[in-house]
């Protein structure tokens, strides 16, 4: 967030800059008014574009690629989420924003209160364009919207001139102009140059208005008329006719020679501009993708988990023996606090493994990369705990350089099983009459299950579908060909009558997903849940399938290419070596993946030497080999995997 108030407000003074050298003293008013409101607009939206064709201004061959660590998984379950805090987790900074938004908007609502105040006070005049409003006892000259307020004491020769005047700024619509930037003020009120945008525009008005005004009055008349002295309304959003600031300004403005129109060619500036700033956040958004290009070949010296020679700490731990361990226990820590289960994702049963691909950078800040997950709201919990992590030592190279380090962190969502006597939601549909398993008076129960005592229903049913689930278990054969496999998540309703519906399910691929379906529409006529009046009522229910292939399941070849197995040894499930003649000699790449998807973060080591490469977050790798050294791949918690390279391969392994 820091990061993107440092751009826009950067884009904003550039553009600032460009207006008050080049375009101020023109006398082309309704395209500087133009830019005035379009490119504090432009600056706010910008950060947020990326072009891919700007991507390659920098060429891959001087991109760095960062040594990426995986820590160890934390698994978070819905009961902690119980425990989390109710207010949101925010860093001071963040708070002390909000805190100005709020007292921004009490004093917009003040301002607004003071012209309702005027306008109780005034005399009110209803005219075809506007409705006058005439204050006893003031000088004030000023328009809001289509309400022009007027002292009383202004003498009765310049009541037609100042008329004119605001109705040029009704008819502009030159109120909204400052609306905006009254809004823009209560969101960015730290921000110095939403300031200055507002004066310049106020400005405008007033030349704009004036030139129009000028046309129909004497000119000397008017500018005699603005000479004069009168109170003013301390009102930013108002377009007042007296302002002394302004006055001088405004007689200047009338007496200059109209621009030539060959000068509006300034404003093509804006191209070169606008493109730079593009350039800039497009490369700077690919530099913080962390991700091996597929026909870039990692550095040969790059040594995966050792290249940093001091690992990132937390404040308080730089001593610690074991500064790795400490990290991990640390930042595991801090997911645990800081973790709160998504609602939606409660409610449609969703959990699973998030990985996040994050770097502490040279100030020791965190910055997510990137996220892959089962959810997209178990992908934004994951984003909102890490961003929270409090300001690190960075981490620092052998020459005691700080340089940035990335780290694949996975996050396990699992919600809890639900046991006899808990009283917790699950998964129940909003507005739907479904009762969840976990709540209902009366369990659905097996024939088998019926007369077994209360507490025991809940483990019987689940024994009864468990052994129903083996019994009908089929694995597609074109999933166990493909090597898919993985966990299915089935939500099911129990109906009044007995009869099972699936009402959604979830996998990693359609494959499983089909097959659970048809497992769970096999279910026998079951008795269904009553509630506490004994009616018969829906009850929902979670279940997960578990698809999984054994260590020696043969696969068929994966592309038309020229395509052999290795025998997987104690490692891998599954290798795939593939000849590709389009490779440079001695290159190896591939793809390694675990329950059907990409594993990022596998170390990857040449037998014997100290040479390497890293998985990047979508589990592909390119490394530079000699034709008969064997790879090791490494991943925490999977056995290791040995490969023997023949030349020009492309590796598929499954771990």
């Amino acid at each position: 967030m820091l990061h993107y108030i440092i751009q826009t407000i950067a884009f904003q003074l550039l553009f600032l800059l460009v207006y008050d050298v080049l375009l101020k003293k023109e006398t082309f008013f309704n395209w500087n008014r133009a830019y005035l409101i379009i490119t504090p607009l432009l600056s706010l939206a910008l950060p947020f574009i990326q072009l891919d064709s700007f991507k390659e201004v920098v060429p891959q061959a001087y991109a760095m690629q960062l040594p990426v660590i995986v820590l160890a998984e934390t698994t978070v379950t819905e009961s902690q989420a119980a425990q989390a805090s109710l207010l949101p987790d925010l860093f001071w900074w963040q708070w002390l924003l909000l805190a100005g938004s709020l007292l921004s908007v009490l004093w917009f609502g003040y301002k607004l209160y003071k012209i309702y105040q005027l306008k109780r006070q005034g005399k009110i005049h209803w005219y075809q364009e506007y409705t006058e409003v005439l204050l006893t006892k003031s000088e004030v000259a000023f328009s809001f919207f289509k309400h022009i307020f007027l002292g009383d004491s202004i003498k009765e020769k310049n009541h037609q001139h100042i008329i004119e005047h605001e109705l040029v700024h009704i008819k502009e619509k030159h109120t909204w102009d400052l609306m905006l930037f009254e809004l823009l003020r209560i969101v960015f009120w730290f921000n110095p140059l939403i300031y200055i945008y507002q004066a310049r525009v106020s400005e405008l008005h007033e030349f704009i208005a004036d030139a129009h005004t000028a046309k129909k009055s004497k000119k000397q008349s008017y500018e005699l008329l603005l000479e004069q002295v009168f109170n003013t309304e301390h009102i930013s959003f108002i377009n007042q006719f007296f302002n002394h600031s302004l006055i001088k300004k405004r007689i200047v403005m009338l007496q200059k020679t109209r621009s030539r129109k060959v000068w509006q060619l300034k404003y093509l500036l804006m191209v070169p501009l606008v493109l730079g700033m593009l350039v800039y956040t497009s490369c700077e958004k690919e530099a913080k993708e962390e991700s091996t290009p597929e026909n870039t070949v990692l550095n040969t010296e790059d040594v995966p988990f050792t290249v940093v020679a001091q690992k990132p700490t937390f404040k308080g731990h730089e001593n610690d023996e074991n500064l790795f361990e400490s990290f991990k226990e640390e930042i595991n820590a801090h997911v645990r606090k800081h973790f709160t289960y998504p609602k939606e994702a409660m409610e449609n049963g969703e959990e699973g493994r998030v990985y996040v691909l994050f770097r502490i950078d040279t100030n020791g800040e965190a910055e997510v990369l990137r996220l892959r997950g089962p959810a997209k709201s178990l992908e934004k919990e994951a984003n909102r705990i890490i961003e929270l992590l409090p300001q690190l030592n960075p981490g620092r190279d052998k020459s005691d350089n700080v340089v940035p380090v990335s780290f694949a962190y996975p996050i396990s969502f699992s919600l809890d099983t639900p046991t006899p006597g808990e009283n917790k939601p699950m998964n129940k549909q909003d507005g739907g009459p479904e009762v969840p398993f976990a709540v209902v008076s009366q369990k659905p129960a097996f024939p088998t299950c019926i007369d077994i005592i209360e507490k025991e229903q809940f483990q019987c049913f689940k024994d009864q579908l468990d052994a129903h689930v083996r019994k009908y278990f089929r694995y597609p054969k074109k999933a166990h060909d493909q090597g898919v496999q993985g966990r299915v998540y089935v939500q099911f309703k129990i109906n009044p009558d007995g009869s099972t519906t699936v009402m959604r399910t979830r996998g990693p691929h359609e494959l499983l997903e089909a097959e659970a379906k048809r497992i769970i529409n096999a279910l026998p006529v079951i008795e269904p849940g009553r509630d506490d009046n004994g009616n018969a009522v829906p009850v929902t229910f979670a279940y997960p399938i578990v698809f999984r292939l054994s260590d020696q399941t043969k696969f068929t070849k994966v592309s038309d290419k020229q395509t052999s197995m290795v025998k997987p040894n104690a490692g891998a499930r599954a290798v795939y070596q593939e000849y590709d003649s389009s490779l440079e000699s001695g290159i190896v790449k591939g793809n390694v993946s675990n329950n059907g998807k990409g594993l990022p973060g596998v170390a990857i080591v040449i037998e014997g030497t100290s040479k390497g490469a890293v998985t990047n977050y979508d589990g592909d790798f390119a490394i530079k080999v000699e034709k008969g050294q064997k790879l090791i791949f490494q991943y925490k918690g999977l056995p290791n995997t040995e490969v023997k390279i023949a030349d020009n391969n492309v590796l598929k392994i499954i771990m």
